[in-house]
């Protein structure tokens, strides 16, 4: 939304900034806003419009090894990147600790379910000794068990 256009366009100023001449600052910004503000409504009909940039482009490259390079970083981009994205998700590990946001137990519910507390089984692997167990339901309820 709006953050993400007024970083794009500081962005661009930066660049900018660069420039030799007045004249090409204003085009140089000029095309900043029409890319960052004007452009992604656009992105709506990218699937329509995808093709037809690839086309242009492979028509633009004069050497077939330049076409042959842009297909493969495309497929590349497009296919071989989310197939190792999918396949890389059984390697993902979930690390828990304090800066995870708090589960709210509802009224009535035990914060022990089968002599464990709710989610050790997750970070540690096992069973909660007994006596962790009653000093957590003693701790979590007020009262002794």
């Amino acid at each position: 939304g709006a953050v993400a256009l007024n970083a794009a366009m500081l962005a661009a100023t930066i660049l900018a900034s660069r420039l030799d001449g007045v004249d090409e600052v204003f085009a140089f910004m000029s095309l900043a806003m029409v890319l960052f503000a004007c452009a992604p409504p656009l992105g709506r009909h990218t699937a329509l419009l995808a093709p037809a940039l690839v086309s242009v482009a492979l028509l633009l490259l004069r050497r077939p090894s330049s076409r042959a390079l842009l297909l493969a970083v495309l497929a590349g981009v497009g296919l071989l990147g989310p197939a190792m994205l999918i396949w890389a998700q059984r390697y993902k590990t979930e690390i828990q600790g304090p800066w995870d946001i708090a589960h709210v137990q509802p009224a009535g519910t035990s914060c022990l379910r089968e002599g464990r507390l709710i989610g050790e089984g997750k970070r540690r692997g096992g069973r909660v000794p007994k006596a962790t167990a009653a000093a957590s339901a003693t701790s979590a309820s007020g009262r002794e068990p």
